[in-house]
């Protein structure tokens, strides 16, 4: 209830500042927002920006980094012209989704972590092993869990947290072994980690959520054309 409020007084602020926006000239095109998760604030978002504010420096650009919940919300909402998540059939009928990226499941382990020397991890390898889980009674984590299940392992669950960001500080910082998608774990390469096949493997897609029956600007347009490339640069096999 408190977070639909939010939402709601969102949209208000929203709209009021678009009516700012009329009284200062900034309208229409020269005014982008954007929702993105928030393990995407970090490395992703300033690179994708960069590029953008220099090809278009005179747009005026607002973040907000969020669940895929909220994500969802606001573009339905149209508080936000459009939104970068992760699908989880929880799309409603007011969203159009474009599928541009996908991710596996894998293992993020400390670099000098025993478990680095195996070309892939299940279950059994983690017996005893501290683990570093997000996503707490989301539908991929009770997936998850009953993975360990179905293969007769207790989970150790040293942290519990809610950003893939963390997670894999956690793991860098040699508190334990994550289990993430390679999508968002590729955006954290520049920490002292690894990355191995989490078997069973389990497959994720990510899309750009627009409201339905709206057209973008051409300053959304450029933008979301900014975040598929930064996409395919930061998925890239590192040399």
């Amino acid at each position: 209830m408190a977070r639909d409020a939010e939402n709601i007084l969102l949209g208000i602020n929203r709209f009021a500042g678009l009516a700012e926006d009329l009284r200062s000239g900034a309208t229409g095109p020269e005014l982008v927002r954007i929702g993105l998760p928030s393990s995407m604030w970090e490395n992703f978002a300033p690179a994708m920006l960069v590029e953008y504010a220099r090809d278009y420096p005179t747009v005026r650009i607002e973040t907000f980094f969020e669940t895929t919940s909220t994500i969802s919300r606001l573009v339905e909402q149209q508080v936000i012209d459009f939104g970068f998540l992760r699908y989880e059939d929880q799309v409603g009928p007011g969203i159009d989704m474009e599928m541009v990226a996908t991710g596996s499941s894998v293992c993020v382990i400390p670099e000098k972590h025993p478990l680095a020397s195996l070309g892939e991890i299940t279950p059994k390898d983690l017996r005893g092993v501290p683990l570093i889980l997000i996503g707490r009674q989301r539908p991929t984590r009770m997936l998850l869990d009953q993975t360990f299940k179905r293969a007769g392992v207790k989970q150790n669950v040293k942290i519990e947290t809610h950003t893939n960001s963390s997670a894999c500080a956690y793991v860098a910082h040699g508190l334990g072994v994550a289990i993430l998608s390679s999508f968002f774990a590729n955006l954290y390469r520049n920490l002292p980690v690894v990355q191995r096949p989490f078997i069973p493997i389990s497959k994720q897609e990510f899309g750009l959520a627009k409201p339905s029956g709206t057209s973008s600007s051409l300053a959304a347009k450029a933008l979301m054309e900014a975040l598929k490339r930064q996409i395919i640069i930061s998925q890239k096999d590192k040399p």
